[in-house]
């Protein structure tokens, strides 16, 4: 077995708990059964969304703190293919769910999603790839 393999069976048994513990919340159960509300579903996608547009923003810190061009080069694409498929697709789905998508920028982030995303751009303005990806 090697090391990333291992390390990484070590954090899956150390986080099972509460893996487990996310899969039965009702939220996700919802979300795959389809019993959900629109309305909630909805709110999870403005969320969703405000978070994809931070995430950007620290790939792209990530990119600028990469010393190498195979670096810089594959994050600015995963910028663009997070910005061209995963919110463009977000925007068709909250679109298809009744949802205005040219309201989406108007949304405030929940308490939740606000601190999450500052800690990552506070950690991604150090200057560190490596902090940043992780």
């Amino acid at each position: 077995m090697t090391v990333a393999a291992s390390l990484f069976s070590e954090f899956t048994q150390a986080t099972d708990d509460i893996h487990q513990r996310t899969l039965i919340h009702p939220m996700v159960q919802g979300i795959g059964n389809g019993s959900l509300p629109e309305e909630n579903f909805r709110y999870y996608i403005e969320q969703d969304y405000l978070f994809l547009l931070r995430y950007v923003q620290v790939l792209a810190l990530g990119s600028a703190a990469a010393h190498d061009l195979e670096t810089m080069f594959t994050l600015t694409s995963v910028v663009q293919s997070t910005i061209e498929v995963e919110v463009d697709a977000l925007r068709d789905l909250y679109r298809r769910f009744g949802g205005d998508p040219e309201q989406l920028d108007g949304n405030e982030p929940a308490p939740t999603c606000d601190a999450y995303t500052k800690h990552l751009l506070a950690a991604s303005h150090q200057n560190d790839v490596l902090l940043t990806m992780a």
